[in-house]
């Protein structure tokens, strides 16, 4: 039942950029029109910027440096990939969404070809993780990022669990063949 979880999941994600019925319903199509206009306009401005300081310019200040305005005239970074870009550089762009994609590899890896143990709670945690991750693109919202950072830390405990049960079982093995 896990595999087939992590199999939907995967299919869904590549689906979100391959099939157009996909796209249109989770990132957006015709009726999305301004949303995905706006989107695509901050991310356009978005690359030259990181660039220009790839260090990055401080904490909260992605709205200000990227300068895009909604229609009302508010400051407005609708992706997170945009607000870490521009807060923390290059550096922690890689950093903040490397450990998410490694933590959620593993736990994919580990529901698929890993030990019988837990591998139903790594398939969800990896899961849980791969939709928060695939949110981020869309909504930059701070006030959520708890869960993010909980749920990594789940992936990371049970996937620790999981490698100290295996070296537990192989010494057990080990010595009782003594």
């Amino acid at each position: 039942v896990a595999l087939l979880y992590s199999m939907f999941a995967l299919f869904f994600f590549v689906g979100m950029f391959t099939i157009p019925a996909i796209r249109n319903r989770t990132i957006g199509g015709g009726s999305t029109t301004l949303s995905d206009s706006g989107r695509e306009a901050q991310f356009a401005m978005f690359w030259p910027k990181l660039f220009a300081n790839p260090f990055g310019n401080g904490a909260g200040q992605s709205g200000v440096t990227l300068g895009w305005r909604s229609q009302g005239g508010l400051l407005s970074v609708d992706s997170y990939v945009i607000t870490v870009g521009l807060d923390f550089g290059v550096l922690g762009l890689i950093a903040f969404f490397g450990a998410f994609l490694v933590v959620i590899w593993r736990c994919f890896y580990s529901a698929l070809f890993g030990p019988e143990r837990h591998s139903e709670l790594v398939g969800a945690v990896g899961c849980s993780l791969l939709v928060i991750t695939v949110i981020r693109y869309v909504l930059s919202q701070p006030d959520n990022l708890s869960i993010f950072y909980m749920l990594l830390g789940m992936g990371i405990a049970v996937l620790m669990h999981q490698r100290a049960q295996f070296f537990l079982d192989l010494l057990r093995v080990l010595a009782g063949s003594i």
